[in-house]
Order: C-alpha cells, then structure tokens, then sequence
C-alpha cells in the first residue's frame, strides 16, 4: 500500500501494484519493480561480475568509503557507497566478463578537493593497512 506523506503534494512511499516510491536524500523517487523474464547477455554478465568484484572489494571499508565520499555525495541523489562505484567501476577493473579483476592502481577510495598525496606507500601491518604519504609543510592556513 503507497501512503502520501503531508498531503496530496507531499511525499510518497510504498509500493502500490509494480511501482514502489520512497524518499532518497529528501528527494521522492517512484520505481517499477522489474521482473528478470530472460537470461542474462554477455554484457549483463560483465556487469554484474563487475559489480560484484567491487562489491567484495569494498565491503569491509565502508566506513572508510563514507569518510571518503560524504561531501561528493551531498547535494546528490548517490549516497557515498553509490559515488565509490561508480568512480571505480569505470577505471579501477581490468579484463573482462569472466576474468575481472581490481587494479588496484587506479582505485579512488576519496573524492573531494585535496591535493594528491606525495610518495603513497601501502603496507601491510598487524591491524590490516597502514597507509602514509609525504607533506610539502604547509599548514592548512597557509595555503588560503
């Protein structure tokens, strides 16, 4: 059963026959529910492979991604989780449908207005990754 939330002009949520509508970052968004009636195509294959390779890939450092993706994701229907596939679904896989895998790379894990780090380096500690980088100096005042 759909309900109109504040009114004929207000916001609407449930699903009502095929089409389900619910409020998405203060925006109302009316979807049908798809019915999947055939098998899948070559290229359906390769993106739900891809799909699910950056969904593996992702799924422990979502709170990492928030922090990451936050302020992109304001003003916008994407929520952060959305934006960080998004960005790494199109450069951050190589191969193709059945061999995909991360290359890792050009993996973004944050978007924003920062300047780019300065000799990265990754390793592997105790607790999971331990990532560090060089500075140029510079406090943040400074640079204003």
């Amino acid at each position: 059963m759909g309900k109109l939330l504040n009114g004929l002009y207000g916001q609407l949520t449930g699903t009502t026959g095929n089409i389900t509508s619910y409020v998405l970052n203060g925006q109302n968004v009316t979807r049908m529910v798809r019915h999947k009636r055939t098998r899948s195509s070559e290229k359906q294959l390769d993106n739900e492979l891809r799909m699910k390779v950056l969904n593996n890939f992702f799924h422990t450092m979502k709170g990492y991604l928030k922090a990451g993706f936050s302020s992109a994701a304001k003003d916008s229907t994407k929520n952060y989780y959305n934006l960080a596939i998004a960005y790494n679904k199109k450069d951050a896989l190589k191969g193709y449908y059945p061999d995909i895998e991360i290359d890792c790379p050009n993996v973004i894990l944050s978007e924003g207005e920062l300047l780019p780090a300065e000799n990265p380096e990754a390793s592997r500690i105790a607790a999971g990754i331990a990532f560090t980088w060089d500075t140029d100096g510079f406090s943040w005042g400074e640079r204003i």
